[in-house]
């Protein structure tokens, strides 16, 4: 495909997704209504517990989602803090999260430091060999299993997350004031510095650190290892996109959705996606994020996962040392990635026209036929059609956040007050 031509096929590619939903207005709308429900039912739960905070994040906080990509709502919850290594530690402070040598990157343990919470945790600690007793990841799984067994459900895990229900991923977390080591590599290592803007990293370096409870892949001791998160501050870079980088990130959540996730699920998650974007906005000049080159700008983050699949290895945006491949994708599944990305830059991104998802493709190729494009409905009409159904399908949220509420007020009164 020429150059003239490809320019032409991303000013109609940019339409068809702001037809969808894809465009400044709908994304700012998605983005404020995730904050207000977040603060809404951070301040109806601090009325019982001071020290709760819910957070939204995921595809529907960042806007990066469409009506038939049919994403899931992300929550994280805290109630708990965790002091990051012993410095500076005073009584009073029941978590400590510390490091050495030993534990993998990304991770840490947490030690549980006030003697009269030893017995209440019994079940779910053990003790290392400097004698320090270590809260173990799992220790909310048995309330959650009763308050399931109970009202009859299952517990859904994905990654650290523990819920009821197959819409929701609910991750209960440690909030750490400051930012361990690792998690300040963004604000260290080189970079050109167009992107992100000094204003957005002043803000990131306030941003907490979260400690998940996930253990490392490949570690002998994943029961007692927790992760490092840095949600906020992605959610915080995400926020910083151009409408016309998050045509190309949701373009390419679209693609991994239709064609990759169906040969390796979601080995190949959109972290990977959001993590190959952060990348080339950073280091690709600003002024190529453009309507009219969406195709090449989307070809141009697609090559860089190509090269990570060859290495084997996809580095962190934020946090140093980390090989998100690992406990993803094996060596044979990352071939058959690499060489479905290299078909897909090799066709100049033809791929576009077989996505049936929101009928993208097919609104494309009405495009082409001005006979065909006359009969599609206005942008108007699209965008009222879109607000009706995204009213209609947020009318169920509070039913969610209510039960929502019910698991955890189930979870936590069988836990301590600290």
């Amino acid at each position: 495909m020429d150059r003239d031509t490809c320019q032409l096929m991303s000013l109609r590619l940019s339409r068809a997704l702001e037809d969808i939903g894809v465009s400044e207005w709908i994304i700012t709308r998605r983005r404020r209504m995730a904050l207000m429900t977040e603060s809404m039912i951070s301040l109806g739960h601090r009325a019982i517990d001071p020290a709760m905070n819910f957070y939204n994040f995921g595809s529907q906080s960042e806007g990066s989602t469409t009506l038939g990509m049919d994403s899931d709502l992300d929550m994280l919850f805290s109630n708990l803090s965790a002091q990051l290594d012993s410095s500076g530690w005073q009584p009073g402070v029941s978590f400590i999260a510390f490091k050495n040598e030993r534990i993998p990157p990304q991770h840490c343990y947490v030690q549980i430091c006030r003697p009269e919470l030893s017995p209440l945790f019994g079940h779910s600690s053990v003790r290392d060999s400097g004698g320090r007793l270590l809260l173990e990841n799992t220790w909310l799984d048995e309330c959650a299993a009763l308050h399931a067994e109970r009202v009859g459900q299952l517990i859904i895990r994905h990654g650290p997350s523990r819920s009821c229900y197959e819409q929701l991923d609910m991750v209960t977390a440690f909030t750490c004031a400051g930012l361990p080591e690792e998690c300040q590599f963004m604000f260290s290592r080189p970079r050109p510095g167009h992107w992100p803007r000094l204003e957005t990293l002043a803000k990131a370096r306030k941003c907490p650190t979260f400690i998940v409870p996930q253990g490392y892949p490949d570690s002998e001791n994943k029961k007692i290892e927790w992760r490092f998160s840095t949600s906020l501050m992605e959610r915080l870079l995400v926020f910083d996109f151009t409408t016309s980088q998050m045509k190309v990130y949701t373009l390419l959540k679209m693609i991994r959705k239709s064609f990759i996730k169906p040969i390796v699920g979601d080995r190949l998650s959109t972290f990977h996606l959001k993590t190959a974007m952060m990348f080339t906005i950073e280091s690709y000049p600003p002024d190529i994020w453009r309507e009219d080159q969406i195709i090449q700008c989307a070809i141009y983050c697609l090559t860089t996962l190509c090269r990570w699949l060859k290495l084997g290895y996809s580095p962190h945006f934020t946090i140093s040392g980390v090989n998100l491949f690992v406990g993803k994708l094996n060596k044979d599944e990352r071939h058959r990635v690499f060489e479905e990305f290299q078909d897909y830059i090799n066709e100049s991104l033809q791929i576009v026209f077989s996505v049936q998802m929101d009928d993208l493709g097919s609104r494309l190729i009405n495009m082409l036929d001005s006979a065909q494009y006359h009969t599609m409905m206005t942008r108007n009409q699209m965008l009222k059609s879109a607000l009706t159904i995204m009213a209609l399908k947020h009318i169920s949220l509070p039913c969610l956040y209510f039960k929502t509420y019910i698991f955890l007020e189930s979870v936590f009164a069988c836990t301590p007050n600290f």
